[in-house]
């Protein structure tokens, strides 16, 4: 390594910054407290009440989407299918109370970004949107990030332990809400300049990060086209 630079910013209290390797290559690394970080299932089981009102902190997001026209008009243009599919969506998204209910602790963030892999196991790292509710939660949200890289997550959810006998509109649900909140973030990011942007989404708002907008857009897109392969 020839050289390290500290990144800002983010939920985390330990190291990340971004390396510049001897050979020329470029890499990211973060780094967790092992002792205070592993082992978290086993000692959260069972698991505090981690979320208030009831619903995940970043699960939902098309009612909003419906009360502001002006955030509603970038998902015509990069989300077209599902802003002609709102009114579908808004009915999944009524369902969330009951589709979240449960009492095992959830990451809420359960993003490539957020899992790192040792030699000896995986770790998941910050947990600063951690709440409580059914098993496959985490599991739906990390399978919806799958079908961004363009692979279908379905068979992998067809065949894990945790989707055996859970109810198909149940999932549908969860990933119609994941998808909601990340559109609905991003869509926002530019509405402190959106006369700049004339409605279109070309705008980035003061301080937003282009690449931070892109990547929820990605990542909500990738949703929906699981979601859209699963009912058809």
């Amino acid at each position: 390594m020839t050289a390290a630079t500290s990144q800002r910013g983010g939920f985390s209290d330990r190291l990340a910054a971004r390396l510049r390797l001897a050979d020329g290559r470029r890499a990211f690394a973060k780094a967790v407290d092992a002792g205070a970080a592993r082992g978290v299932a086993e000692r959260l089981t069972p698991a505090p009440r981690l979320n208030s009102g009831g619903v995940s902190p970043r699960l939902g997001g098309w009612a909003r989407l419906a009360d502001s026209p002006r955030s509603l008009a970038k998902p015509a243009v990069v989300a077209p299918d599902a802003a002609r599919a709102l009114d579908g969506h808004l009915a999944l998204e009524a369902r969330l109370p009951e589709a979240i209910a449960g009492e095992t602790p959830a990451h809420g963030d359960l993003y490539p970004f957020n899992v790192l892999i040792t030699d000896a196991r995986v770790v998941v790292v910050d947990w600063p949107h951690a709440w409580t509710g059914p098993a496959y939660a985490d599991l739906v949200m990390l399978l919806g990030s799958v079908a961004l890289s363009g692979l279908d997550p379905e068979p992998y959810a067809a065949r894990h332990p945790l989707l055996r006998g859970v109810d198909p509109e149940a999932v549908d649900v969860l990933i119609s809400a994941q998808a909601g909140f990340l559109l609905a973030a991003a869509c926002s990011m530019d509405s402190a300049d959106a006369d700049a942007g004339a409605g279109t989404g070309t705008g980035t708002g003061t301080g937003t990060d282009p690449r931070l907008e892109a990547m929820m857009t990605g990542l909500g897109r990738g949703a929906l086209r699981w979601l859209s392969s699963r009912r058809g």
